[in-house]
């Protein structure tokens, strides 16, 4: 099915291109992804838990998961990593040059081309909530995770 665009500017393409880190589709670590703002409000005292958490026991769990540029989860995570960069004490703590975050760009841009295709829309007109992301990943390697991601 085809719709009219009605008049007016183009609405922003929400497929988005791998990030700059050369990492598509690959592990990423803090360094590749410091920089990149967190997608929702954070809890201190979670953070602090998960500072001491990784400290103590390295990373655990699911990687953060990037779309672009941009989080698509571990917003709490990445928070934490940050404090652990930014204390003398800690800066220097191997997690920060482990494998932690992965791309999932392709998967993302597929699960908006099929959304689109199926509610018979233009892919920029698909809704992307980044509270509600099970959609996207269901079927994909990151559904063990499923139980771990609050946002799926």
């Amino acid at each position: 099915m085809h719709r009219e665009r009605a008049e007016g500017p183009k609405p922003e393409n929400k497929l988005r291109p791998p990030g700059d880190s050369g990492q598509k589709g690959e592990e990423m670590t803090y360094q590749h992804i410091c920089c990149y703002p967190l997608i929702n409000d954070v809890d201190p005292d979670k953070v602090d838990t998960l500072v001491q958490s990784i400290l103590s026991n390295g990373w655990q769990g699911p990687p953060i998961l990037v779309y672009g540029d941009t989080l698509l989860t571990g917003s709490h995570r990445l928070a934490a990593l940050h404090k652990i960069a930014n204390n003398p004490d800690t800066c220097g703590a191997g997690v920060l040059w482990e494998d932690i975050a992965e791309d999932v760009t392709d998967i993302v841009n597929a699960a908006i081309m099929r959304k689109a295709e199926e509610l018979g829309i233009e892919p920029w007109d698909v809704d992307l909530d980044y509270s509600d992301i099970g959609w996207i990943l269901d079927g994909t390697r990151y559904e063990r995770y499923k139980d771990d991601i609050r946002e799926w």
